[in-house]
């Protein structure tokens, strides 16, 4: 989406951060923790939350390198710190596909938070305690396409960002 916001093809877009583009104005407009969903017998299965420590003997499965080399690296990054080896990575193009890995004990899906609403038989899922690493998903354009347009739909998208988060918080 980047790109196709860099070519004009869009006006503006949203995506995971990090983005690194001095021709982009991004804004950071939301975070989410990360969970695993495991397999129901697997050993960990009987925490309430794990931390990313104890999953460094696991198999991770995630993203593939190549879908943001950024975000992939920040998190490898902070995962060497607590010691994971970085080959034991498995890839899965979607979530859903990281869960059906999950499910059938190949290894661990690492997923947004938000995925654990959805329902997959014989995964189960478990919020991280690790505060560093998350998604954080950002609003951006095109620098030199800031007109009033622009402007607006910036102010609309933010208003309604606040409010989703005010009224989730509610809930």
């Amino acid at each position: 989406m980047v790109r196709r916001v860099r070519r004009g093809e869009l006006r503006a877009g949203f995506g995971v951060l990090p983005i690194i583009d001095t021709m982009l104005w991004v804004e950071r407009v939301a975070h989410e923790p990360f969970c695993v969903g495991l397999a129901e017998h697997h050993r960990l299965a009987g925490s309430s939350r794990l931390a990313a420590r104890e999953l460094s003997n696991e198999t991770l499965v995630w993203i593939p390198r190549h879908a943001h080399p950024l975000f992939y690296g920040q998190i490898v990054n902070y995962l060497l710190t607590v010691k994971f080896n970085p080959r034991r990575f498995l890839e899965a193009h979607t979530i859903t596909q990281a869960l059906d890995f999950a499910a059938h004990g190949a290894g661990i899906a690492l997923v947004p938070y938000s995925a654990s609403r959805f329902q997959r038989p014989g995964v189960t899922f478990r919020p991280l305690t690790d505060d560093l690493i998350q998604f954080e998903t950002a609003l951006f354009v095109r620098k030199d396409r800031m007109q009033t347009p622009i402007k607006d739909f910036i102010a609309v998208a933010l208003s309604a960002i606040a409010a989703l988060k005010l009224n989730s918080v509610g809930t």
